[in-house]
């Protein structure tokens, strides 16, 4: 059975019947009370327990995987959003580093021009934030 997906029409099926057949088995336990070999179908009714507590867990265990998995993935999408927050916070700075820079080279007039690599910086920076 893949990780992604619940039981089966099968599974279902099946759990939903062994419980059902598990709940008659006590009631009949309950009526025979009185019975000399009640013992015995105690006994019997122990093997029948351990199916019905599978079955369950297959019909339940499913439902719980698949919430962990899902709180899981919201929190790996918080983490990713958290990252890109800070790598857009990052390059806005490094935008107004770089536009600051190229403004203060001009400010100097001829005596330091600015470089042709501070220029290139400089246009990728106003093209990329052009509220910066």
């Amino acid at each position: 059975m893949p990780e992604n997906q619940g039981p089966s029409r099968l599974q279902i099926w099946l759990g939903v019947g062994l419980i059902v057949l598990f709940v008659a088995a006590l009631v009949a336990l309950v009526l025979l009370r009185d019975d000399p070999q009640w013992d015995r179908l105690v006994f019997l009714l122990q093997g029948l327990e351990a199916l019905v507590f599978a079955a369950a867990g297959v019909l339940f265990g499913t439902a719980v995987g698949r919430s962990s998995a899902a709180v899981q993935e919201v929190a790996q999408a918080q983490e990713r959003a958290a990252v890109a927050e800070t790598d857009a916070a990052n390059g806005r700075a490094l935008a107004s580093a770089v536009l600051a820079s190229e403004e203060q080279s001009a400010r100097r007039g001829s005596r330091e021009p600015a470089t042709a690599a501070e220029s290139d910086l400089a246009a990728l920076a106003r093209r990329l934030f052009p509220n910066a």
